[in-house]
């Protein structure tokens, strides 16, 4: 059984490839969102041997993410099961595009094996694409005898609304002061011995005229910042 320990103790890519525009905006957000004492909150945790184990590594591989979707939207557990399947392909991407931005630019002492890769893989030893579900069936031994990867990135997310109920006008006139969240809990796990390197957990959260999305990039975004694996700039 695949299994991880978090650490009990704890936004770079948000709009890092959008429009400067929005990027700018959601920039403002963010300042605003801090001077009504709604800021995000973030911790994190690096293990103090951490410099031993970078130094051994060369690859390390994204596994999908553990997504739950709060039942304030549906009663209906079946289609939240089924909704949150598919936001696990989002986030997972999301995540993906946060670590290759930085990856293209040189910033990590490792490589980050591309999803495609991963997929590739699996298909390759067991004849299915990698998800939460099936990972749960299988040994950390296993998912990295199968990636061929040094270490392994794992995470949750709960949201607080599916990403593709999109606001209306009225929406945003009855939804003032309120707000989406996005909480991650996201850790780099070693291979070898299944021992905790890194975590970072994060709870963000934006004015509802926004899309829910808005407030999972932010999340996200912070733990790219936070992300361990980089060169001494």
């Amino acid at each position: 059984m695949l299994t991880f320990t978090f650490h009990r103790t704890s936004s770079g890519y948000s709009g890092m490839q959008r429009d400067p525009i929005v990027w700018t905006g959601l920039a403002i957000l963010a300042m605003v969102a801090f001077a009504h004492g709604c800021a995000p909150i973030y911790t994190a945790y690096t293990n103090p041997e951490f410099k031993r184990y970078e130094s051994a590594h060369s690859k390390i591989a994204l596994l999908p993410f553990d997504v739950t979707l709060e039942p304030n939207f549906t009663t209906n557990r079946d289609r939240r099961d089924r909704m949150e399947a598919q936001h696990e392909s989002m986030i997972s991407k999301m995540v993906w595009d946060g670590l290759s931005w930085y990856q293209k630019r040189n910033s990590y002492t490792v490589e980050i094996q591309s999803l495609d890769e991963r997929d590739r893989l699996f298909i390759q030893a067991i004849g299915r694409r990698p998800s939460h579900k099936l990972l749960t069936t299988l040994t950390t031994s296993d998912v990295c005898k199968i990636l061929k990867a040094d270490a392994l990135i794992v995470g949750n997310m709960t949201l607080s609304r599916p990403f593709h109920i999109e606001p209306t006008h009225l929406s945003r006139l009855m939804s003032f002061g309120k707000f989406d969240r996005a909480s991650i809990n996201m850790s780099v796990h070693e291979c070898g011995e299944n021992k905790l390197l890194w975590n970072y957990k994060h709870a963000a959260k934006v004015v509802q005229h926004n899309t829910p999305r808005d407030a999972a990039e932010l999340a996200i975004g912070r733990a790219m910042l936070e992300f361990p694996y980089k060169h001494i700039q």
